[in-house]
């Protein structure tokens, strides 16, 4: 019987007690330690997600922020306290409402999305968005993991670009680029070969190219070439250029220049073939002439100075836009130095170290510096000077080409001290609606005009009452060197 006293509760009542006391104690310690395991595992669990650099945060069925990680707190410019309760929309990522795919896992939709976002900054993230529930399956909260694939994706761009590059590249290449692999098979084939050959890419590809463009009497030395190829990547023709006959759809022969190299893909020898058809080579000078006569044409109609050096810094050419600009004739000017005709004696060194620089082949040597013009007045020049090289690279000599933008300097002068005059105004403004001491306020409108109006000194007065009506000097900025102290001025100057 449960509602009847033990015998040895009747015996013993204070026993009774203490063992119960015991007991209550026993389950205050494991309720302590489950406490504290509760809370080291939280802990745990916190400094995990805060190890993670990707962004993580949990939201409610409101969409407001209920935990996150520290990278997420950093990527928002929130504090913890700052975040929690907030639409995750209003600390990151920014926006007007929540993410699609963040409502369809809200709504039940779906259990987990991906998506992208792209911010302001142009940085890319991928959201993932998983939802939480109960154990009665009813929805609790979502946990969003965003990661930074902004590099990813630059690659990726990058990568696609590049490929593009090459496919335009290849496509729009004059010559014809082939390729075949290690058994004589043709793996690549531009558009160029295309209409040199005659053979579509669809009909190329995957054909043995000695049946389709070595002439029949040069197939068999071409096959034992292309053997001792497969085995050593070395050929006669490997790594040179020649002229060799090649075979058009139609059987026609023509010689073309071959530039052909090797290549090793996965263990195996491929050769990389450029094909140009020579025929054509003197239309192609008769076109070149053509063009250098249009050329002269245009540098002597030009608007810019246009004028060629020979190595000794000897004028070679000289076009009417040069004789407008220093008013010289190219009668005048031919032959002639610089230094005797145009470069004023202050300007010589520094022209002296561009002129070194342009005959070491330096593309970068550009100036903008003072010139003489005829009637003895002063200019100033903007340079762009490149030097005209062999095919050995050597300097044979320089094409400079010259503006008179004495006017235009003159005017970016100005602007810029205008632009710095109201700049030093708007910053005085600034400081002068919040300003709340008066002497501090002087000392800051001084320091604002030196620092930012680029004046070497300012400084503030006021007008004494006095009887010889003198200025007291109240502030100061900038260069001083005694020059306040040696004033005497008077407001009645």
């Amino acid at each position: 019987d449960v509602d009847k006293p033990s015998k040895g509760s009747e015996q013993d009542p204070l026993g009774g007690l203490e063992k119960s006391h015991a007991d209550l104690l026993v389950v205050l310690e494991n309720l302590e330690s489950s406490t504290k395991r509760i809370e080291r595992a939280r802990r745990e669990w916190t400094d995990a997600l805060d190890a993670v650099r990707d962004p993580i945060f949990v939201h409610d069925h409101e969409f407001r922020i209920v935990r996150a990680n520290r990278a997420y707190a950093e990527r928002a410019g929130l504090s913890f306290q700052e975040m929690i309760g907030r639409p995750y929309w209003e600390a990151f990522p920014k926006g007007g409402g929540p993410l699609p795919g963040c409502v369809s896992v809200r709504n039940g939709v779906m259990e987990k999305t991906e998506e992208e976002i792209t911010l302001k900054t142009g940085e890319t993230f991928q959201s993932r968005s998983f939802a939480v529930h109960d154990a009665r399956g009813f929805y609790q909260h979502s946990i969003h993991i965003l990661e930074d694939i902004t590099e990813r994706r630059l690659a990726e761009e990058a990568l696609a670009e590049s490929e593009a590059k090459l496919r335009t590249i290849s496509e729009s290449a004059q010559d014809a680029i082939l390729m075949i692999d290690d058994r004589g098979k043709i793996s690549f084939w531009n558009k160029t070969a295309e209409t040199m050959f005659g053979y579509a890419r669809d009909e190329a590809l995957n054909k043995d190219m000695a049946e389709l463009i070595v002439p029949a009497r040069l197939r068999e030395a071409h096959n034992k070439g292309l053997a001792a190829f497969q085995r050593t990547g070395q050929g006669a023709v490997i790594g040179k250029i020649l002229e060799l006959p090649a075979l058009r759809r139609d059987g026609s022969e023509f010689v073309a220049e071959h530039s052909i190299s090797a290549v090793k893909l996965k263990g195996k020898w491929h050769a990389i073939g450029i094909a140009r058809d020579v025929t054509p080579r003197k239309q192609a000078e008769e076109a070149l002439r053509t063009s250098e006569a249009r050329l002269r044409l245009q540098i002597e109609r030009m608007p810019i100075a246009n004028i060629v050096w020979d190595t000794e810094f000897r004028i070679v050419s000289w076009n009417p836009a040069a004789e407008k600009v220093f008013g010289f004739s190219a009668a005048e000017a031919l032959g002639k130095h610089p230094y005797d005709l145009i470069v004023p004696k202050e300007a010589q060194p520094h022209v002296a170290s561009l002129w070194q620089r342009l005959l070491q082949g330096d593309e970068t040597a550009h100036s903008i510096n003072e010139n003489l013009i005829k009637d003895g007045r002063h200019i100033l020049c903007e340079w762009t000077n490149t030097p005209l090289t062999r095919e050995d690279g050597a300097v044979v000599g320089v094409l400079s080409m010259a503006q008179d933008v004495t006017k235009r300097q003159r005017a970016e002068a100005a602007l810029a001290r205008t632009n710095r005059a109201l700049t030093a105004l708007s910053a005085c403004n600034t400081t002068l609606v919040h300003a709340t001491d008066e002497t501090r306020l002087l000392e800051d409108i001084c320091k604002i005009i030196v620092e930012r109006g680029g004046y070497r000194m300012a400084w503030v007065g006021y007008a004494e009452r006095d009887a010889r009506k003198t200025v007291r000097p109240m502030a100061q900025a900038g260069h001083d060197a005694g020059y306040l102290e040696s004033l005497n001025i008077v407001w009645d100057d």
